[in-house]
């Protein structure tokens, strides 16, 4: 793919050289950039990367800059590297999610894309997703806090929401490895800092919401927290949505998807009530009475409240996959989390 085909859905300002050259590579990390690369200046908490760019600018096909990099700067690099393709964008971090989905050729539209945000619960639910469409015969890809699943790759994570480049990347070799659906940990940081721009999702998921995060390098207050995590509800087609929780009004307020709710309390669309904790043959667990949507008894093999509200998570994911609700029972009796 050129460079500019990459930044087709961004708008951008070529200075000097217009490249045609084959890119192979899209990086932010000037330790990654070969002959092949777009480098993508990102401006972050601990370092800037256009700090980097002469490290860079004799081996790479072009530059991705900010708007405000300096016309002197600009013309010192058109100078000593006249082949060089700088590109300048108002934002680095939107330009590196629209190229790094056009080079991997948009893979989350032939994905069922199922997105988790939250305080809690969210590692949790994610491998209680995967295991239930698993046991449907849907081959499922997971990304998350601990690991990315893709078929029988293991991958460690290095965090909850990976940069943009990998992500696309996963999900490309999640398609080509016939994989159906993905369940994603979905961070704060991943959200304000658009490492999942343009990802079509088909489910989002709000589990809770408690002051976490807060600080040097990560949100600045509590509003911020919220509002980055909120975002998810402008870029999914179905919203599902812990009623129970205070902050619950503020995910969906103004939003543009559809909203579905699970909880305890009030009328939503997946309740769980006469919720029991139980030890049946020497392993803990929860049972609740399933109704709304779904009529049915439920048996988690994990103890704990807050299981209940992790399954119910799962169990509309369940349903609106149409999985029978033998498979959702036992999906959730014979759990296996990390």
């Amino acid at each position: 793919m050129r460079v500019t085909e990459l930044l087709k859905d961004y708008e951008f300002k070529v200075s000097g050289n217009i490249s045609d050259a084959e890119i192979t590579n899209i990086c932010f990390d000037s330790r990654k950039a070969d002959n092949g690369s777009v480098f993508v200046c990102i401006r972050g908490a601990v370092s800037d990367g256009h700090d980097y760019i002469d490290k860079v600018a004799g081996t790479v096909k072009a530059v991705v800059v900010q708007a405000d990099y300096g016309e002197e700067e600009t013309d010192k690099l058109r100078n000593e590297f006249p082949d060089l393709c700088i590109l300048k964008v108002d934002d680095t971090r939107l330009a590196m999610a629209y190229m790094s989905r056009a080079y991997f050729d948009y893979p989350d539209r032939k994905l069922k894309v199922i997105g988790i945000t939250g305080t809690k619960g969210k590692t949790t639910t994610t491998y209680m997703i995967r295991s239930m469409l698993e046991m449907a015969g849907i081959k499922t890809g997971l990304i998350g806090t601990i690991e990315t699943i893709i078929g029988e790759e293991h991958i460690k994570s290095l965090n909850t929401t990976p940069d943009a480049f990998t992500l696309y990347s996963y999900f490309d070799r999640m398609v080509k490895e016939g994989i159906e659906a993905v369940v994603m940990e979905v961070s704060s940081q991943g959200l304000k800092y658009n490492r999942v721009l343009g990802v079509e999702f088909d489910y989002g998921i709000f589990s809770n919401l408690s002051p976490d995060h807060i600080g040097p390098n990560e949100h600045d207050d509590f509003d911020d927290y919220m509002n980055s995590k909120a975002k998810l509800f402008d870029m999914c087609k179905v919203g599902i949505i812990n009623i129970d929780d205070e902050y619950a009004p503020k995910m969906v307020e103004g939003r543009s998807c559809s909203v579905e709710t699970f909880g305890c309390g009030n009328d939503p669309d997946f309740k769980a009530s006469d919720i029991r904790l139980v030890s049946e043959n020497g392993r803990p667990g929860v049972r609740y009475r399933l109704s709304g949507k779904l009529e049915m008894d439920v048996k988690v093999n994990i103890p704990g409240n807050f299981s209940v509200y992790n399954s119910l998570m799962a169990v509309a994911v369940g349903y609106h996959f149409g999985i029978s609700e033998e498979v959702i029972r036992k999906s959730m009796e014979n759990l296996f989390v990390k």
